[in-house]
């Protein structure tokens, strides 16, 4: 099939301004593309509908690829930054820690009275946040609405099949 060539300049998908080439089929090629269409069958018909479909699905989905990945990097390096944080923070609250306890030797207290003044103070701390996060999970209940439309869901279609 011969083609004659078009340019178009401007915006194109990839984001720069170059030149995009476009193909266009000879006029007296198109006509002779017509005879054939009207000369194929209906199964060969939806079979190039159904080929066409699953190109354009695969086209999609490598478009859709492409522009998450960007995102993706960015997630992940944001994310290993805030690990990185909270590693430090970690690190941080454990010398606050050491801090406080020398802080309660410095004031006259023997050091092991000082250090076991702050472990029970952290064990009283962690037992806190764990009775409230119990109860916090204790107040989670099924999703209620979700159930529900999937047993009507499910009902419909035992229905439509009985019929």
């Amino acid at each position: 099939m011969g083609v004659s060539g078009a340019v178009l300049t401007g915006a194109n998908p990839y984001g720069s301004n170059r030149l995009i080439r476009l193909r266009r089929p000879a006029v007296t090629n198109m006509k002779q593309e017509l005879l054939m269409a009207e000369e194929r069958t209906i199964g060969q018909l939806v079979s190039q509908a159904s080929e066409d479909l699953s190109a354009l699905v695969r086209y999609e989905v490598a478009l859709a690829k492409a522009e998450i990945m960007a995102d993706v990097k960015r997630g992940a390096v944001g994310g290993g930054l805030f690990g990185a944080a909270g590693y430090l923070a970690f690190l941080a609250s454990i010398t606050l820690i050491v801090t406080i306890g020398f802080a309660l030797v410095a004031a006259g207290l023997s050091a092991w009275l000082a250090f076991l003044i702050v472990t029970v103070a952290l064990l009283l701390l962690a037992g806190l946040l764990g009775f409230l996060g119990f109860l916090q999970v204790k107040k989670i209940k099924p999703p209620q609405r979700t159930i529900a439309s999937t047993k009507k869901t499910i009902a419909a279609v035992k229905g439509s099949v009985r019929s």
